[in-house]
């Protein structure tokens, strides 16, 4: 029995260990993937090496490969053994070499298709092999420490700037991190380019030469570039000379492309019910608070036909308002049923545009079912405690104190304060002043407020146990209110203990 019982425990300590390596592990072995898998999990070639260094979730590679490589053969892995997987269109068992591909000079690309076990979802991996010619390498570099993490780029070698010459050679990728970016352009043929590059800076996936966009011309300053940009003016010879060897090429002068100035024009469209009806609006820099008369332009017609369009003037001039280009602005919209004045009335459709950026003449569309009824924001005021019904022919004292609502409520705490007799009728009213007692307190429109109320027995500006006290709280400040305090609502004063 006790030899038995050894072998056990021997088999028990076996089995543990082999679960902690297990568990030690990311995965079991064998653990599938999900049916709608279409990765790869590996991917070798015969030749040459990949780059970047294969991952499953990277699309896609450049293979520099010598002059002298014809044929190549990939080897794919799919990560489920179920997915199917062609190369160049041709069927490839996962794990397996495909057959020979044929290679000629210059850019050859294979796409691997994968699909997954469920025949709908696809991946595709791209290899750009590039036999023969020169390796092109270098750095970006933006201005002023700018970190274009995460952001799309595009890097081309181009003849001439003319529309229809197309890139010789390009990379579209994402720029890794802080403000350089390295490169690598491969197998580029003998001749004379220009080396440029543009950030996509908002990844809109447009490339389009505009603002917000950064772009650099490799041995040019920006304003040469951005001359080509504005006017087509050439920056100058094409510099980049590629021979027989590798050779490095920076781009150090990489700026924003400057936005143009520009009108603004607002239109609305869909207000068929509003057919004779005024509509306005009023244009303001987006770093001020709108008032009624801090506006820069403004713009009002007529609706006709539910519809309407305005070029915004000037406030000043009543000419066209140019706004800055790169600059934003705050458009607000309203039409006005009954007549025309400074500012919107209670329940007129209103509508905001918040930082609309200028670049070249913009158009702001208005439609009608996406304006609100307009409701008036509550203004700033003061606050002012009426108490009534407190012992007649008193001559008692009523202090008040404002706090933040809910508090807290310390004497360090207090927003607003003041200090009054009572009248003989056994009532008074008091404003609050500020801290300093200079002025009245003023609350901010819309906040909430708390207000403490207390009939002061023995005039000595101290809350005294069984002196009666109130709090109001809750008290929205929208204009001046009026807080009503009824002494017969009020408690005496105990200790807190």
């Amino acid at each position: 029995m006790v030899k038995k019982l050894k072998v056990d425990l021997r088999m028990c300590i076996l089995l543990l260990s082999v679960l902690l390596i297990f568990a030690a592990c990311d995965d079991f072995p064998g653990t599938p993937s999900g049916p709608d898998d279409a990765t790869l999990s590996g991917l070798s070639v015969s030749t040459g090496t990949l780059s970047p260094d294969f991952a499953p979730g990277i699309e896609t590679y450049s293979l520099p490969l010598a002059d002298t490589v014809t044929e190549i053969t990939l080897t794919p892995t799919a990560t489920n053994s179920s997915a199917t997987i062609t190369v160049n269109g041709t069927a490839v068992i996962s794990g397996e070499a495909s057959g020979a591909l044929s290679l000629s000079g210059g850019i050859n690309t294979i796409n691997i298709v994968v699909t997954a076990e469920d025949g709908t979802t696809e991946k595709t991996y791209t290899i750009s092999a590039v036999v023969g010619g020169v390796n092109l390498s270098g750095t970006l570099t933006l201005p002023n420490g700018e970190d274009a993490s995460g952001k799309d780029f595009h890097l081309g070698l181009i003849t001439d700037f003319d529309e229809a010459t197309e890139d010789t050679r390009s990379i579209d990728a994402v720029w890794t991190s802080g403000s350089n970016q390295t490169y690598q352009l491969t197998g580029v043929p003998e001749g004379t380019y220009y080396l440029y590059a543009i950030i996509d800076w908002n990844n809109d996936g447009d490339f389009d030469d505009g603002y917000p966009d950064y772009a650099g011309l490799s041995g040019f300053t920006f304003d040469s570039l951005n001359s080509l940009i504005v006017d087509g003016t050439p920056p100058g010879d094409a510099n980049i000379i590629v021979a027989d060897s590798n050779l490095t090429a920076d781009i150090t002068d990489i700026q924003q492309i400057p936005a143009s100035d520009g009108t603004i024009t607002v239109s609305l469209t869909g207000a068929g019910d509003e057919n004779g009806e005024v509509f306005l609006f009023y244009v303001y820099n987006a770093e001020d608070t709108p008032t009624p008369s801090n506006h820069v332009a403004t713009g009002s017609d007529t609706v006709q036909a539910g519809f309407v369009s305005i070029v915004a003037q000037a406030k000043d001039t009543n000419e066209d308002f140019i706004g800055t280009g790169g600059s934003g602005y705050n458009i607000f919209v309203l039409i006005e049923n009954v007549i025309v004045n400074s500012s919107p009335d209670n329940g007129e459709p209103f509508g905001a545009y918040m930082n609309e950026v200028i670049d070249g003449n913009i158009t702001i569309q208005v439609n009608y079912e996406d304006l609100e009824p307009y409701v008036t924001p509550p203004s700033d005021g003061t606050i002012t405690v009426s108490l009534t019904g407190a012992p007649l022919q008193t001559d008692d004292s009523c202090g008040i104190a404002i706090f933040p609502e809910d508090g807290p409520y310390g004497e360090d705490d207090r927003l607003g304060q003041n200090y009054a007799p009572i009248g003989s009728d056994g009532s008074v009213t008091i404003t609050a002043r500020n801290a300093d007692d200079t002025e009245n307190f003023t609350g901010t429109g819309g906040t909430n407020y708390d207000v403490f109320v207390l009939v002061d027995e023995n005039n000595n500006g101290a809350t005294d146990i069984g002196e009666m006290i109130y709090m109001a709280t809750g008290n929205t400040v929208d204009g001046d209110i009026t807080v009503p305090v009824d002494y017969g609502g009020m408690t005496p004063y105990v200790t807190v203990q």
